[in-house]
């Protein structure tokens, strides 16, 4: 059994991940973030970092901050381009997704 991170690269559908973007829903764990900077992938977007405190988590951000990999939650990506809209009906849609 391995984390859905290593599957993902390990049964890709290219012959590499160089420069692409993973997307997760919990932030990778260090092993994870091992085999994501070693396959080239260059950023992580993910959904959840309820394990921020955890020294996995902690390892993981520190090796991507030094292999340059940029990571970033999506829903502060959905937030800020929600807020830049100006239909009633996606912010009502976007707090419904929330909530």
């Amino acid at each position: 059994m391995c984390h859905a991170e290593v599957n993902a690269v390990l049964n890709k559908n290219s012959s590499n991940v160089k420069d692409c973007t993973i997307y997760v829903a919990l932030f990778p764990c260090n092993q994870c973030a091992k085999v994501i900077i070693q396959s080239g992938i260059k950023t992580v977007i993910y959904m959840s970092d309820k394990y921020a405190y955890k020294v996995e988590t902690i390892a993981a951000k520190r090796m991507f901050d030094a292999a340059g990999v940029m990571y970033r939650c999506l829903f502060f990506e959905i937030a800020a381009s929600i807020y830049y809209c100006d239909s009633k009906d996606l912010t009502t849609y976007f707090f419904l997704i929330l909530f």
